[in-house]
């Protein structure tokens, strides 16, 4: 319905100035410019969007059951587990912090897997977004961009991963997407330059 209705209605009355699709196979792709003006201004378009998914909810359900609603809204984008990115990491990668070089314990509770980028912005568990840390490193980091050094390091790091064809991420993977990705991060007022 969605698909009939609205994708084909905005795509009308934007003058398909916004994305590209077609119905029969299900495809949809943001023409560039509007895919990066998104990721540029994704704090502000999230909020907005929110801001009024919030106003048109409560407009149109009893205000007793509105918390509920809303939390249903706010699980969509809970955390998965990162327990399987975790095996594929320590079967490939170096046993050593990405970003203390600390020797990692082959204990869950003791090494962490990272979001490069923080989760809170990309809001997907990528691959080539996921590191190995130890415990102290990834709770200092937190919502904090590392220093643009950590930045480099994932681009070779990446590359070496990548050679082992361990997932599908990597189809969709480039450096000059993960160096806008955390340009954009940046934009959007992430923490920068933090390091251990």
């Amino acid at each position: 319905m969605g698909a009939r209705y609205v994708v084909g209605a905005l795509y009308g009355d934007m003058e398909g100035s916004i994305y590209e699709f077609d119905k029969r196979t299900e495809y949809i792709k943001f023409n560039s410019s509007m895919y990066i003006f998104l990721q540029k201004y994704r704090q502000i378009v999230t909020h907005l969007t929110n801001y009024h998914l919030a106003k048109f909810l409560e407009k149109h359900n009893d205000k007793n059951k509105l918390e509920d609603v809303l939390l249903k809204v706010e699980n969509i984008s809970k955390r998965e587990s990162l327990h399987a990115f975790y095996n594929i990491l320590w079967k490939y990668e170096t046993k050593e912090c990405f970003y203390c070089g600390k020797v990692l314990s082959d204990k869950r509770i003791a090494t962490h897997v990272d979001h490069f980028i923080p989760w809170s912005y990309i809001q997907s568990d990528n691959m080539w977004n996921l590191v190995l840390s130890c415990q102290s490193c990834n709770t200092k980091k937190s919502n904090k961009l590392a220093k643009s050094v950590y930045l480099e390091k994932m681009f070779v790091r990446n590359d070496n991963l990548k050679l082992t064809a361990v997932h599908n991420d990597f189809n969709y993977y480039s450096e000059r997407k993960l160096e806008a990705l955390y340009e954009f991060a940046g934009m959007n007022g992430y923490v920068e330059n933090w390091s251990p």
